[in-house]
């Protein structure tokens, strides 16, 4: 495996949201994070290595770029429900509805 230089502060933010997720805060167990920049910069193996690093279940769902809005949230919730988190079971057969914007 290529070993992971850089990025600390970027490994700290996302750190911080488990912190918060461990000690309570908030309304919910769990969180969804948006990461978003330039092509090529990295994002995905920044996310691979945080949560290598966390040990804690997660799932990566890479959304596509103009495709349509309740396909993308229908694949989302089918890869919620295949990845094996705790509780997965729960959206297991949800569908996706369109929304308008407002």
């Amino acid at each position: 495996m290529v070993e992971f230089n850089g990025r600390t502060a970027d490994l700290d933010v996302l750190s911080r949201v488990i912190d918060d997720i461990e000690g309570g805060a908030g309304a919910t167990r769990g969180r969804a994070v948006i990461v978003t920049g330039r092509r090529r910069v990295g994002k995905s193996r920044l996310v691979q290595e945080f949560c290598d690093r966390a040990q804690l279940p997660y799932v990566v769902f890479q959304a596509t770029r103009g495709r349509n809005p309740v396909a993308e949230r229908a694949d989302f919730t089918a890869a919620l429900a295949a990845s094996g988190l705790p509780g997965a079971e729960a959206v297991a057969g949800l569908q996706a509805e369109h929304r308008r914007p407002r």
